[in-house]
């Protein structure tokens, strides 16, 4: 999992707002040393006693053996993920409620369905905002304090109701009338019902206020996400930049030179124009190398949308260029090739950030293929990439196409391609989250994404975009 730490602005932030209950209990269960450090010096600040665990089956441990308020839970983690130990832990507490907040690097439906499934309460999506974290903790604590206060009037409840039954049986022969008992039940149970109805509309509304704070935090998410990829291609600046700084150290000795030359009356015409020559041809190498700075600048900004509009016309094959001059920073091996069939096509109305992260994603899924497969089949030398555009009609729609001879899948594996975090490469090699965010971007603007594979053959990535009129 990559790692993604909070803002400083958000920890400024929290120191606005505390803990309402003093003395909570906090189990932090997270793979990330630097966040669970962070958010124990945030939450002990508030008064509370936190324990900490690297994965599920540590955190399960803790919790047999200590009375906890509340568990911050991981996802993705190694041993035992987040969530196979919220399932574990809901099975033990039986009537006993812990509330469960889950923390996810990726923000998706499926994802918040499991673990609302497995039995977690709330999440919230890395980087972690503290404001929102510790305002859903109080919600949460509020909720616990509510259950566990209608646990005892239920359980003092079971227990008035064991000493009437006991008495109804020892008294049986006088005829007791139960009939104020009968109805100090019902009226207790109407109280209960009524505080339940209560209770539910006060976690809808504390819900729908910490959804819209979530929104803002999943827009941030997104626009880090392509800066991070950009950066991978800020080295390549430093080679022109070098070029041009010894280039001008060479000119300026030229300089010096001919200078010594002139005050000393030793040079002619034909030795002012072998050095005019001379220094023309250093000056074009800086001019070279300047240009390229320029170009390298002009295609992160490209990358990274700088100065444009959220939605904008897209031109895919520029993308698709642009998106390999960074695959090609990552070839580590020589023995891959990568090549392009791109044909005259139309532009498209996109997001234009998530459309390129879409495009990085499949190519680096591709990339990653074949060195796989060059570590498993020592007789396999050489990889290849191909990527195709084309226009179709009727209806009008782009197709992309992205075709590697790497390791491929199986039908088994195929099927499982779009679920988050499930991935084939090795553990700390990918996070298994790729396919499914090119999956969401691709279902938000209308497109389709599709996979056809055979394991040690290869793989074909399909992308349709819709063409508005």
């Amino acid at each position: 999992m990559s790692s993604q730490l909070p803002q400083k602005h958000d920890q400024e932030k929290s120191n606005r707002v505390k803990l309402l209950y003093n003395n909570l209990q906090i189990l932090i269960v997270d793979d990330e040393y630097i966040l669970r450090m962070i958010l124990k010096d945030i939450l002990e600040g508030n008064g509370a006693t936190i324990f900490e665990a690297e994965n599920g089956q540590e955190a399960v441990d803790i919790f047999e053996k200590n009375a906890l308020d509340i568990i911050l839970m991981d996802i993705n983690m190694p041993v035992m993920n987040g969530f196979e130990a919220i399932t574990i832990i809901r099975e033990k507490l039986q009537q006993v409620f812990i509330p469960i907040i889950t923390i996810n690097a990726f923000d998706n439906d499926k994802i918040l369905q499991q673990a609302l499934e497995c039995g977690a309460d709330d999440y919230l999506v890395k980087p972690v905002n503290f404001e929102v974290l510790i305002s859903k903790i109080n919600s949460l604590i509020r909720i616990k304090t509510f259950y566990d206060r209608e646990h005892e009037l239920r359980m003092r409840l079971y227990q008035e109701n064991q000493r009437s039954l006991k008495l109804s049986k020892a008294l049986n022969q006088t005829k007791i009338d139960l009939e104020e008992k009968n109805q100090l039940l019902t009226t207790v149970n109407q109280m209960l019902d009524d505080y339940g109805k209560k209770l539910e509309q006060e976690v809808f509304q504390q819900t729908s206020q910490l959804r819209q704070k979530d929104l803002k935090l999943i827009e941030k998410d997104r626009e880090v996400s392509l800066y991070t990829l950009a950066s991978g291609m800020a080295h390549e600046i430093n080679n022109p930049l070098g070029f041009v700084k010894s280039s001008l150290l060479t000119h300026l000795k030229h300089i010096n030179r001919v200078y010594d030359l002139v005050q000393n009356n030793r040079i002619d015409n034909r030795m002012i124009e072998k050095e005019r020559q001379l220094s023309d041809r250093i000056l074009k190498r800086v001019f070279r190398g300047i240009q390229r700075i320029i170009d390298m600048i002009g295609f992160l900004k490209r990358l990274s949308n700088v100065d444009m509009e959220k939605k904008g016309p897209l031109d895919l094959n520029i993308t698709i260029k642009d998106t390999i001059r960074l695959i090609k920073t990552q070839m580590d091996s020589k023995n891959i090739s990568i090549k392009t069939y791109l044909a005259d096509i139309p532009e498209i109305i996109c997001s234009r950030q998530e459309i390129n992260i879409c495009i990085y994603n499949i190519l680096k899924n591709a990339l990653d293929a074949i060195k796989v497969k060059q570590t498993l089949d020592p007789g396999f030398n050489y990889g290849q990439i191909e990527i195709h555009s084309r226009f179709c009609a009727p209806p009008q729609r782009l197709i992309v196409n992205v075709m590697d001879n790497g390791i491929g899948m199986t039908d088994d594996e195929l099927r499982q391609a779009f679920d988050p975090f499930y991935t084939q490469k090795p553990i700390g090699k990918g996070s298994g989250v790729g396919l499914t965010m090119a999956d969401t971007y691709m279902k938000k603007h209308d497109g389709q994404i599709t996979i056809n594979s055979e394991k040690n053959k290869g793989t074909t990535v399909t992308l349709t975009f819709p063409i508005q009129e």
